[in-house]
């Protein structure tokens, strides 16, 4: 259950930082579209530079040097879309200044919510190495560590059930 409300934490923190880019600056908002926005690399990005002003301010050169430095594949493409988006942009709506002191720590809590989910999934992976029929569940298509969990959490160690067909009846 932990895991269910730290990942609903995200996806709200996810939209809330999307809905700050909205309003401000759409076309930048675009260029996160999808999964893009989750990943570390991007929120790194956000959290140094804090937002669509500070992006501009520093320039292309200089965000794509960092990016190089902090990026595992190479930048280029999205920090081309990322000014190519900024550039779109000629208004300035106000209250941006207001938005762009909460996107680096929407970002900063985004990357800490998926540090705790990747903590539980560790820890539960731990706890499902003490069961022997972990390995069986998860060899079953379509059961990964959580279902295994949630299944071994309503069934113990089978030892309320006779037999098979009692535990298939149960499930």
């Amino acid at each position: 259950g932990l895991d269910d409300d730290i990942a609903r934490d995200c996806t709200r923190t996810i939209n809330r930082l999307r809905s700050i880019l909205v309003q401000i600056y759409p076309s930048l908002e675009r260029v996160f579209a999808g999964e893009v926005l989750q990943r570390a690399f991007v929120l790194d990005l956000l959290i140094h530079y804090g937002g669509p002003t500070k992006l501009k301010k520093s320039g292309k050169a200089r965000v794509l040097a960092w990016a190089r430095n902090h990026a595992k594949k190479d930048p280029e493409a999205l920090v081309d879309d990322i000014f190519q988006a900024l550039g779109a942009q000629t208004v300035t709506v106000p209250g941006t200044g207001a938005a762009e002191i909460a996107i680096p720590m929407l970002a900063t809590n985004i990357k800490s919510l998926k540090a705790q989910r990747e903590s539980i999934a560790g820890q539960v992976e731990e706890m499902l190495d003490d069961f022997p029929l972990a390995e069986v569940l998860m060899s079953m298509p379509g059961v990964g560590i959580k279902t295994a969990a949630n299944i071994l959490l309503a069934v113990g160690d089978c030892s309320d059930f006779p037999d098979a067909a009692h535990l298939a009846a149960y499930a």
